[in-house]
C-alpha cells in the first residue's frame, strides 16, 4: 500500500484538469484538430478507468462528465448556437450516474446547504460586483451579444419571452453550478483537500468555457474565473448549492436583459412587432 494514498488521486485529478483546459484552449489558439480531440478523449477514458478501478468515485464523476462534455461538443448534435449547450452532457451524466450504484451513492454535491446571514451577505456582495461588471462589459467591450435576439421568432409574445428567460436562467444556473461548484469542486477537494486549489481549478475551467460564451473573449474568461471563484467560496460558506444557484439565476436573468437592452439601443428590436 502506498505511503501516500492520496497521491494517485491528486495525479489523476491534475491530469483530467490539464486535459480539460487543453481541449478548451487549443481551439481558441487556432490549434483545433480531430487528432487532438481524440487524444484528449482517450486520455479521459484512461483516467476514468484508473479512477474506477481505484474506487475514486468522485473522480469518476468528474471524468465521466468530461467525456460527455467533449463527446457531445464534437458531435453533430451539439447545439453550438445556444447558450444552454451544457444541458445534453449534464442530462447524460445524470442518467448514467443514477444507473450505476457506486456513482449513485457518491452524489456528494446533492446538498442544498443553508441560508445563514453570512452566506446571504456573501451572495449579495457577489451580485453587487458581478452585475455592474457585466453591464460595463456589455456596453464598453467589443461584443455582439445583441445579435442573440435573432435566435427568437419575430412573432414571439412578451409573456413567451419572459417564460423563456426564466427557463434559460434556471436551466443554465442549475447545470453550471452542479457541474462546476458540484462535480468539479468535490472531486478536486477529495484529491487535494479543502484548500484553495479546488476552487481555483474549477473556476479556471469555468472561465475557459466562456471563451465563446457570455461574457466572451479574454475579458470574459477573467470575469467568469473571478465569478467562479466567488461562487466556489459561496458554496463552501453556504454548505450546498442552493445559494450559488440562486445567485447564478439572477445573473443569467440580468444577462438576458442585457441582450435585449443593447439590441434596443441599436434599433434591432424593430423585428419584433409584438414586443
Amino acid at each position: 500500500m502506498s505511503k501516500y494514498p492520496g497521491n494517485i488521486e491528486a495525479v489523476l485529478a491534475l491530469s483530467i484538469s490539464v486535459v480539460s483546459a487543453g481541449l478548451l484552449l487549443l481551439p481558441a489558439a487556432g490549434l483545433e484538430s480531430n487528432w487532438i480531440t481524440i487524444a484528449g478523449l482517450l486520455s479521459g477514458i484512461v483516467i476514468l478507468g484508473i479512477s474506477f478501478v481505484q474506487k475514486r468515485y468522485l473522480l469518476v464523476h468528474l471524468c465521466l462528465f468530461f467525456l460527455l462534455l467533449f463527446g457531445w461538443k464534437n458531435s453533430p448534435l451539439w447545439p453550438s448556437d445556444l447558450p444552454t449547450g451544457l444541458v445534453a452532457p449534464f442530462l447524460s451524466y445524470l442518467l448514467i450516474v443514477l444507473l450505476i450504484p457506486p456513482l449513485r451513492k457518491t452524489l456528494s454535491w446533492f446538498r442544498w446547504g443553508g441560508c445563514s446571514r453570512k452566506a446571504m451577505i456573501a451572495g449579495l456582495l457577489i451580485l453587487a460586483f458581478s452585475l455592474p461588471a457585466l453591464l460595463m462589459w456589455a456596453m464598453h467591450s467589443e461584443n455582439v451579444i445583441e445579435y442573440y435576439v435573432y435566435l427568437f421568432h419575430p412573432e414571439i409574445l412578451y409573456i413567451e419571452l419572459v417564460i423563456f428567460a426564466l427557463l434559460f436562467a434556471v436551466i443554465n444556473a442549475v447545470t453550471q453550478e452542479v457541474i462546476f461548484r458540484g462535480v468539479f469542486q468535490d472531486a478536486l477537494e477529495a484529491a487535494f483537500g479543502k484548500g484553495a486549489y479546488a476552487i481555483l481549478v474549477q473556476a479556471l475551467i469555468f472561465g475557459l468555457i466562456h471563451l465563446q460564451g457570455i461574457p466572451s473573449g479574454l475579458a470574459g474568461v477573467l470575469m467568469a474565473f473571478s465569478y467562479g471563484c466567488a461562487l466556489g467560496i459561496l458554496r463552501k460558506v453556504a454548505g450546498g448549492l442552493l445559494l450559488p444557484i440562486a445567485v447564478h439565476f439572477i445573473t443569467d436573468l440580468f444577462i438576458f436583459f442585457l441582450v435585449f437592452y443593447k439590441a434596443g439601443l441599436l434599433g434591432l428590436l424593430s423585428i419584433f412587432p409584438r414586443l
